[in-house]
């Protein structure tokens, strides 16, 4: 093991691997000129973009704000926004990794096409001067691979792999094109309204309105007008005619979320609705025929409610043509990675946020939660992290104290006995455990920072 240890120490060895590892490495002073890069530079840009490496940053990943490449980089008013400057700032003022996509716009015969780099930035210090290390990732046919598996994952709308997800998705493959009612039951945040926007559409009625309608959260003295309009003067506030939910779903889908809540008064009216596809706006005397496909949801189990009589049996049976169930989080716990990281996604992307990863302890503690508020908790717990995350990984910490805290309750993680002494070895291990992040890899040596700084110190001394 001491003589693998020599190796890492040997100047050669470090060329050789600086030179062929499949990164670009850059090492920039803070102004932006380059110090020195390794040959995936040199080729990548002049294969890719057809230059050669030059003296500026600018240069090299060519400035949106300045294609000329006059202006130094970080000089132009733009550079508070770039998301190339900004990273290299950060490093200068910080010890943590940091990490950006950025999108290269590649011409060729065709026009032009974009390439994905994932640029990864930390500080380096020598002889007293500070550097920034950068290093690109060429991820577009990464990126472009899990954008097709997501695609693949996502068929029907449903995302997941777990095979009561596969299940529903074949049901629904049969239930799209059949004008038959649908009642969809499930506990309150599992994606019921997913899976009826899914039959919606990809069935014959795809193009036509889709109404969604939550019973349970409209007043019952509402209730009535918002499904089935009024007419002037049919009540108190109500200056003018107004079209209900079910006329604007005429030839579409209306989707009536918490049909568990609805009074025994408004079940006989949706009743005749379903029975013969008309009804009377609050206050008229004219009746309005409608084409609608009704689909319907209950977190309740509708049949204990029948059985406790606050369900007529009648509007189950008609409701429920075809039942379908939609499993809750805590049974599928395979697929919550996968949802973690489509939530992470689209939240980063909304809010043009820098790039997260989860932490594997993350996605551990993910999977042990019982999510009693199944996706739309998960949702919510995604959101929470990202507000709580000031690096590149989101850790258990960062999660909502319901989860994180009950975790340390029902399952206490065993203490990690400190290391007061550590070897390249270790450091080397515990850096790639960790992505290069050097204030985690100083917790998992079970280390302070100051201690695996000093530790690179020594290093530097051996090598200069």
């Amino acid at each position: 093991m001491g003589q693998l240890n020599s190796i890492f120490y040997d100047e050669a060895f470090i060329h050789t691997f600086l030179e062929t590892v499949p990164v670009g490495i850059l090492l920039l002073k803070a102004d932006g000129t380059i110090v020195a890069n390794n040959h995936w530079v040199d080729t990548f840009f002049h294969q890719t973009l057809g230059i050669s490496t030059a003296d500026h940053l600018t240069q090299i990943l060519r400035c949106p704000s300045d294609k000329s490449g006059a202006i130094m980089c970080g000089h132009s008013t733009q550079c508070r926004q770039c998301h190339l400057f900004l990273p290299a700032l950060s490093a200068l003022h910080g010890d943590d990794v940091h990490r950006y996509k950025v999108d290269l716009d590649v011409p060729n015969e065709n026009g032009s096409h974009t390439r994905q780099l994932l640029v990864s930035t930390t500080s380096v210090v020598r002889n007293d001067n500070r550097f920034v290390l950068m290093i690109l990732e060429d991820i577009t046919e990464l990126s472009s691979y899990r954008h097709l598996t997501r695609q693949k994952d996502r068929k029907n709308g449903l995302l997941g792999n777990h095979p009561t997800i596969e299940e529903l998705r074949e049901q629904i493959a049969v239930l799209k094109d059949m004008d038959v009612p649908v009642l969809i039951q499930g506990e309150s945040g599992t994606g019921k309204e997913v899976v009826a926007r899914s039959i919606h559409v990809e069935g014959n009625r795809a193009g036509q309105p889709f109404i969604a309608v939550n019973c349970g959260a409209i007043p019952e003295t509402l209730l009535e007008s918002e499904l089935f309009g009024h007419v002037s003067g049919a009540f108190s506030g109500a200056i003018k005619d107004r079209k209900g939910r079910f006329e604007r779903a005429h030839r579409g889908t209306i989707f009536l979320d918490e049909i568990g809540d609805v009074s025994p008064a408004m079940q006989v009216k949706l009743l005749r609705v379903l029975q013969e596809g008309t009804f009377e706006p609050v206050g008229a005397e004219h009746t309005i025929k409608v084409d609608v496909r009704i689909l319907s949801a209950s977190n309740k189990d509708i049949k204990t409610e029948l059985e406790a009589g606050r369900f007529r049996e009648d509007l189950y049976y008609r409701l429920c043509v075809v039942p379908l169930y939609v499993p809750p989080l805590r049974k599928r716990v395979e697929d919550i990675p996968l949802l973690a990281y489509e939530l992470l996604d689209n939240y980063i992307n909304e809010k043009r946020l820098p790039p997260r990863q989860l932490a594997k302890d993350t996605i551990k503690v993910m999977q042990r939660h019982s999510w009693p508020g199944n996706v739309r908790e998960l949702r919510n717990a995604i959101q929470y992290a990202l507000v709580q995350c000031r690096g590149v990984y989101i850790l258990p910490e960062h999660l909502p104290p319901t989860i994180f805290f009950h975790q340390l309750l029902t399952n206490p993680a065993p203490k990690r006995q400190r290391k007061r002494k550590i070897d390249h070895q270790a450091v080397q291990q515990a850096l790639a455990d960790v992505n290069g992040n050097k204030l985690e890899a100083a917790r998992l040596l079970g280390v302070s920072r100051s201690t695996l700084y000093r530790f690179f110190d020594h290093v530097n001394e051996k090598l200069s």
